[in-house]
């Protein structure tokens, strides 16, 4: 399941996300006709103007909330590699979809994501390093910011996006819950 700024990416459209929300812009973009010019460097362009946390952890939090295996496994690459909270070491968005499937019928039913980002790092044009701080929110609990939540709830993760096709993507993701 493709977002709407991924699937207007598909169609051929460049994305634009500023203050949260989507703008297609170009070819496949319906109305929202315009000429845009992007950076020579992708991943310092994105990072700037926020548009791959949009793009990338946003969706994440989308498709955990509608624990949505599909639309999740959906925003890693075809050969992405995940280490989960747990310590399962999965390959492939086949892989990372049963794991969530299984997690949102089971133990993470009812959850919600929170997440933020603490630092982001650009590899290469068309990679990203981001570090950041989460949290799996059970039925009842308001946190909006994972550092709220209590030591062993909250957990620390390190990604690297990959831009394809014209969106950011999960290449390798780990997390691992905060001990203290």
């Amino acid at each position: 399941m493709f977002t709407p700024s991924r699937a207007a990416a598909a169609a051929g459209a460049t994305v634009l996300l500023v203050a949260g929300a989507t703008f297609a812009v170009g070819a496949g973009a319906g109305k929202a006709q315009a000429s845009t010019t992007v950076s020579a460097n992708r991943c310092t362009n994105d990072v700037a103007s926020g548009v791959l946390l949009d793009e990338t952890s946003h969706a994440l939090f989308a498709a955990w909330d509608d624990h949505d295996a599909a639309a999740a496994a959906d925003i890693y690459t075809s050969d992405a590699h995940m280490i989960a909270l747990d310590g399962t070491y999965l390959v492939g968005q086949s892989a990372i979809e049963s794991y969530f499937a299984a997690g949102f019928a089971g133990p993470l039913a009812g959850t919600t994501l929170i997440g933020k980002p603490l630092s982001m790092r650009c590899l290469t044009n068309t990679q990203v390093s981001v570090d950041g701080l989460g949290a799996i929110l059970q039925p009842g609990q308001t946190y909006t910011d994972p550092a709220q939540a209590p030591v062993g709830e909250r957990f620390a993760v390190s990604w690297v996006g990959e831009y394809q096709n014209g969106c950011w993507y999960f290449y390798e993701f780990q997390a691992t819950f905060q001990q203290s």
